[in-house]
This record gives C-alpha cells, sequence and structure tokens, in this order.
C-alpha cells in the first residue's frame, strides 16, 4: 500500500515472520471467505474478509505485532472511512490497525520507528463497524494475508 513512504530504514530484527497479536479479546471475524454481505467478493468467494476482527473496552491499547516504521496514519484508504495506523516490518511485511479511535497514540507518526509492544492506537469504532473492534490486517508483499501465519 504505502511502503513507498517509508522513511529511514527498518529496525533490526523486524521482518522475521513473527508478529505478536496486538491485543486481547473475542476474535469475532477471521480472516477469509465469511457470509458477512458487507464484504467484497474475492475468488471464489462471495464476500471475503482481509483482517482479523477482535473485539475488546474501547480506548483498550493496541499494540505494534512488531518493530518497524509507521507508513501511515490517519483516515481511511479506499471505501472505507475507518482511523487507521499501519507499520511496515521490513522484507515487504506490514502490519493494519483499522478501526481506531482517531487520537494518536504518543510518538505515532508518519516515519517514526516502533518498537514491538510499543502502543500504536487505540481500540475504536470508526469507519464502517458493527462495534468496537480493531480489524488487524496482515499484507505481505501487497498483498492481504491470514495474520494467524505470523503468530
Amino acid at each position: 500500500r504505502l511502503a513507498e513512504e517509508l522513511e529511514g530504514p527498518v529496525p533490526e530484527g523486524a521482518g522475521d515472520g513473527v508478529l505478536a497479536w496486538p491485543v486481547s479479546g473475542v476474535v469475532t471475524q477471521e480472516f477469509g471467505c465469511t457470509g458477512f454481505s458487507w464484504e467484497p467478493a474475492v475468488g471464489d468467494c462471495a464476500h471475503f474478509h482481509d483482517g482479523i476482527d477482535i473485539t475488546n473496552a474501547s480506548w483498550t491499547p493496541i499494540r505494534a505485532a512488531a518493530a518497524g516504521i509507521v507508513i501511515y496514519v490517519g483516515w481511511g484508504i479506499g471505501d472505507d472511512p475507518a482511523y487507521i495506523v499501519g507499520v511496515a516490518h521490513g522484507n515487504g511485511l506490514e502490519s493494519w490497525y483499522i478501526h481506531l479511535h482517531p487520537r494518536n497514540a504518543p510518538g505515532i507518526a508518519p516515519g517514526a520507528p516502533v518498537e514491538a509492544g510499543q502502543t500504536v492506537g487505540y481500540m475504536g469504532n470508526t469507519g464502517h463497524s458493527t462495534g468496537t473492534h480493531l480489524h488487524w490486517e496482515v499484507v505481505a508483499d501487497g498483498r492481504a494475508v491470514d495474520p494467524r501465519l505470523f503468530t
């Protein structure tokens, strides 16, 4: 997506294919084919969900899944007007945190380095959302992939 905006070197140890869960909570929707009508058609799926949805309380801190560089902070990309933070971890791996409260965590701005586990935002209900949750999306080489492959 916006990896071309990456500023500065990717921190050592990033991009090794190991991601931590960004928040605890209840998984309400998995990656892949779904019956949820808001999701677009992809391949053989009439509706496809390109991340994992995790619920918890509003304002729960969302943590970086690995060290990296912030590549995006702001309102929606594409059709969804959600508040988003994106982090590049190196080697074509990115994590995206979507539906956040529109209040930046300390030090979170495009180009800023982040450490694994650092707060990147707060669980919210912005954009096309059915309630307070995090949509955690992982992108590898420009394509959404199942975050569970990296945990």
